[in-house]
């Protein structure tokens, strides 16, 4: 197998991820799973660069023997190998929120990526009055700043501004629903500093998702939240920022966490949408 082409798996340790030793991997390629697995969890369009830039990945025989029990503990009928790649696109994806949660936002073309979705917003809304015949006495000025701020106050300029805007994003009153939230959607919707917990919180409500569907029970039992808190562990991907540590198997309970951390897993599910902008 090519190792350039081949995800490498990370482990834990002293608060940060490092390589983990190549003798304690196994080594899979996408051709003996279903990479398309991944979207009952993700969106095509999020898993496509790991797609594009892998042909295989490897992951370490510890996590692979607890995602094997998880399995055989949930009766899943699976093919092993897809939650071996889940598990290690998902460590993949949390790693790279992680670096981009650094990103220093000072920079101006960093804070107009950080508030595009902000203002997008404010731009949508003053389009949704033009095209549903508000524009006239709502929108009396466009202010523009510049080095010399301008100001334009001409009903009819204002109407044309309008139009082409409109017309550039494909909105009509009719489409105007469906067609501004295809446009928002490709707006970064995420406070770039919280980017991994929207990841890590995103990916565990499409685990209890799934579990519960397959197994026919309530989305947040005690043992559906063990099933995601227990992938996101096998998959290297602490829940405490903090202490960022994965615990070592309970010796009598196989569990990599305490009964703290299961119901500090709960208060976290339960928040209500809060890392978006």
């Amino acid at each position: 197998m090519d190792m350039e082409k081949t995800y490498r798996w990370q482990i834990v340790e002293d608060k940060k991820y490092k390589q983990e030793d190549l003798h304690s991997l196994v080594s899979f390629h996408f051709t003996e799973c279903n990479v398309d697995f991944l979207k009952t969890f993700i969106a095509p369009e999020d898993y496509a660069g790991f797609k594009n830039q892998y042909t295989g990945f490897t992951i370490s025989n510890p996590s692979k023997s607890r995602i094997d029990s998880l399995i055989t503990e949930f009766n899943l009928k699976v093919n092993n190998a897809d939650f071996y790649l889940l598990s290690a696109f998902i460590q993949y994806r949390f790693i790279n929120a992680l670096k981009t949660a650094d990103v220093d936002l000072k920079p101006p073309l960093m804070e107009d990526f950080q508030n595009e979705r902000k203002d997008f917003n404010i731009l949508l809304k003053v389009l949704e009055d033009y095209l549903n015949g508000h524009g006239n006495h709502k929108l009396h000025s466009i202010l523009l700043k510049g080095e010399k701020p301008s100001k334009i106050s001409n009903n009819f300029v204002i109407r044309d501004m309008l139009r082409i805007l409109s017309e550039h994003y494909g909105l009509t009153k009719e489409n105007f629903e469906t067609r501004s939230k295809e446009l928002l959607n490709q707006k970064n919707p995420t406070k770039l500093k919280h980017i991994s917990d929207a990841f890590k919180y995103k990916i565990s409500h499409s685990l209890l998702d799934y579990i519960s569907s397959v197994t026919n029970t309530p989305k947040k039992t005690a043992k559906s939240l063990h099933f995601a808190l227990s992938f996101l562990h096998n998959s290297q991907i602490p829940l405490n920022k903090e202490k960022f540590e994965i615990l070592p198997p309970h010796e009598k309970t196989g569990n990599t966490y305490d009964p703290d951390e299961l119901k500090h897993f709960r208060r976290f599910l339960n928040q209500r949408a809060p890392y978006k902008i």
